[in-house]
């Protein structure tokens, strides 16, 4: 290494260091044109991966269209029912409201309130989160 800064300062242009230019300057020639190809074949493939995940996202909501209308058509009504059926059940056992409420399902049965626990017990924090 100090050979070579010795010989670029003392001799200025010499045949060598014009040579090791010229090969620093291909290499890197080379070099930048590898990465405009590499670059290239990488932007056509992120194009194709688009093109199919476009294909794939218009058959994937095709079928959640058709999954989507079987769920309403069927199996809604069945789910629909066996609510009403367990806020019926809720509005003729009070016990059976905190879960009804606790789930989401309050309907018309937030007019029926729990049992209030006997005088001396302690009583829950309505606020706090449900233990588990």
């Amino acid at each position: 290494m100090n050979d070579l800064q010795s010989q670029s300062s003392s001799s200025g242009d010499s045949p060598e260091t014009s040579r090791l230019y010229a090969a620093l300057q291909g290499r890197l020639t080379t070099l930048l044109l590898a990465m405009v190809v590499l670059s290239g074949t990488v932007t056509v493939y992120l194009y194709q991966q688009q093109r199919y995940a476009v294909q794939d996202r218009d058959v994937t909501k095709q079928a959640v269209t058709q999954l989507l209308q079987g769920f309403q058509q069927q199996q809604k009504p069945i789910m629909e029912n066996f609510l009403g059926k367990l806020q019926e059940y809720g509005k003729t056992h009070p016990n059976f409201v905190p879960l009804l409420t606790k789930y989401g399902y309050t309907g018309q049965t937030a007019t029926v309130t729990a049992p209030t626990p006997a005088p001396g017990l302690p009583q829950p924090d309505p606020l706090a989160p449900p233990k588990q």
